[in-house]
């Protein structure tokens, strides 16, 4: 297993965005905070991507499979084995969404991609800098899926068993930590219950707080995680 991580000591100044109109509607990346969010984590990805390339010239072995998450994530379970996911046709170019939580029809909280999608998936960064797509898009889940039909990969949806992960959030003092789960991202036909988990929704907890005379604590997302 090779891993590679980053720690940047300081905020990492971007590069003047261009406006690309049209593009990323609800958050301009060259005007808005969250835009600018969104740039930095493709960035890191397409950097990881370098990196991946690298290694795979040094190993003389090229990957069959890739995915990523936020660290944000809370894994209930195993993930599937690669072996069930590329026994399908067209695997190789074959991009998968969450079949759950998704906004409009897309998700890209985890996404999973065979080697011959990696090279789109993750240049998304250096895709926008370049100009963007012809296609107009409102969100960043919008642009990742415009992205792979202009270069006509497969889309196809995976079962939450595939890859049952849980976006979460620590919460109390740094003394006492917590987690809670999220139930904006929570997938229908699932209850905590029937999971085995005894973490409270964040939605639940929050209200609980602001309720509270005593807060004595704080939400705290995951570094990296999720922009928005």
């Amino acid at each position: 297993c090779l891993m590679c991580a980053e720690f940047p000591e300081r905020p990492e100044p971007l590069p003047h965005l261009p406006e690309n109109p049209g593009q990323l509607q609800q958050y301009p990346p060259s005007t808005t905070v969250d835009g600018k969010r969104l740039m930095n984590l493709w960035l890191r990805r397409e950097r990881l991507w370098n990196v991946t390339l690298s290694v795979e010239r040094h190993l003389d072995k090229k990957y069959d499979f890739l995915l990523w998450v936020p660290d944000s994530s809370l894994w209930i379970d195993k993930a599937a084995r690669p072996s069930e996911i590329l026994k399908d046709d067209f695997a190789k170019t074959t991009v998968w969404l969450r079949d759950c939580t998704t906004v409009g029809e897309n998700n890209d909280h985890v996404v999973a991609f065979g080697r011959d999608a990696a090279p789109t998936m993750l240049t998304l960064y250096s895709s926008f800098l370049q100009g963007g797509l012809l296609e107009e898009t409102v969100s960043c889940e919008e642009y990742l899926i415009s992205a792979a039909m202009s270069r006509a990969l497969w889309m196809n949806l995976s079962r939450f068993e595939l890859f049952p992960e849980i976006d979460s959030m620590y919460y109390g003092d740094t003394h006492n930590l917590s987690t809670c789960i999220f139930g904006t991202y929570w997938c229908e036909g699932y209850t905590r219950e029937s999971m085995g988990l005894k973490e409270e929704f964040c939605e639940a907890v929050e209200r609980r707080m602001k309720s509270s005379e005593n807060i004595g604590g704080n939400l705290m997302r995951g570094h990296g995680g999720r922009p928005f």
